[in-house]
């Protein structure tokens, strides 16, 4: 064979071989055009409500192409939307295993850190996400409660002044930076902040009760009394930590009967404390009823062993009871619930 035709045999060859190298890739676009095609028909099937089969095509477009994060998010939210949030949660991972910039799957994560208790990993993805273009105000007030959580208060401060600067109107903002001004001791701006909340949204339940606990510590029993009994009626009775502070107000008014009835639904709200328990007691005590005082003083003790001032207290009730029993008068009930009840002793 001559020196030319040799050579453009050799060209031929390499020719076919780049064609063969480059199939590969012709054949990866192709399967993302074909898994963005698949993400399009579960778009369309979820909004017509077939859910079941919007995570099939999802499903599919991941087996088309497993590198194609987009995929996995889509299919991810359907998982949260129908509260299987294992699923949802792997999903969320396979994203950013794809994508590590994917700003809703970090959003996501972060939430997720969140409310399983690891604040600084929940802080440390919402920092990735405030350094985006698309982040919002929201973003800046998770960041905010997950270093509130941490107790580091000045940062958190930080971002919750972010938040309301790109969303002025935002309730639950004024909300949470009011309670980190209550952790700091600035009473007058936690105030400031809690009537925000409630003139953005009237009915936050939250706000309406820490601005009773606010007036309660002034003395300001009647205006506590309307608070706690709207933060009771929009929480829709809540977990009863407004029953518990409305039945605190009601005895310091000294209208044990009434906080009788509140300790008592409190409990039924799963608010069962060794606090309220103790409190009930001293309002069972100021109405001679100390069969009763000592039943819930006893279940203090039981909650709180190490408690001098319930364990004075049962003592004080026992005695009471065996003067009772051997015909000696007591010596009367108890005085005003905002510090010197005789249930109490020196604590």
């Amino acid at each position: 064979m001559s020196v030319s035709r040799r050579l453009t045999a050799i060209l031929l060859a390499a020719i076919m071989l780049t064609g063969r190298a480059l199939l590969p890739g012709a054949a990866l676009c192709g399967s993302v055009a074909d898994a963005v095609r698949k993400c399009k028909e579960a778009r369309e099937a979820y909004e017509k409500g077939q859910v079941e089969l919007a995570i099939k095509l999802y499903t599919e477009a991941i087996e088309i192409n497993p590198d194609y994060a987009e995929a996995y998010y889509q299919r991810g939210e359907l998982y949260r939307g129908r509260k299987q949030w294992k699923k949802a949660m792997a999903d969320v991972e396979s994203t950013l295993a794809r994508d590590p910039k994917h700003l809703g799957a970090l959003q996501r994560r972060g939430g997720h850190f969140f409310h399983t208790g690891k604040y600084a990993e929940a802080a440390a993805d919402y920092t990735l996400v405030v350094k985006m273009k698309d982040h919002t105000w929201y973003d800046y007030y998770m960041r905010g409660r997950a270093l509130a959580a941490m107790e580091e208060y000045e940062s958190s401060l930080k971002d919750f002044n972010r938040a309301i600067d790109e969303w002025h109107k935002a309730s639950h903002v004024y909300y949470e930076r009011g309670k980190v001004y209550v952790q700091l001791g600035k009473l007058t701006r936690a105030e400031k902040d809690f009537t925000s909340t409630v003139t953005y949204d009237r009915k936050h339940a939250g706000a309406h009760f820490e601005l009773g606990t606010l007036r309660f510590g002034e003395g300001k029993y009647d205006e506590a009394l309307k608070l706690f009994t709207q933060a009771h009626r929009y929480a829709d009775g809540g977990d009863g930590a407004s029953l518990y502070w409305r039945g605190r107000t009601h005895a310091a008014l000294k209208d044990y009967e009434s906080a009788i009835k509140d300790y008592t639904a409190a409990i039924g709200r799963k608010h069962d404390t060794p606090e309220l328990r103790y409190y009930r007691a001293a309002a069972y005590f100021a109405l001679g009823k100390l069969e009763e005082a000592r039943g819930d003083l006893t279940r203090a003790i039981a909650g709180d062993k190490e408690n001098e001032r319930y364990r004075w207290a049962l003592r004080r009730v026992e005695q009471l009871l065996e003067k009772q029993k051997s015909g000696t008068e007591g010596d009367g009930g108890a005085k005003d619930e905002t510090g010197r009840d005789s249930t109490r002793g020196g604590g």
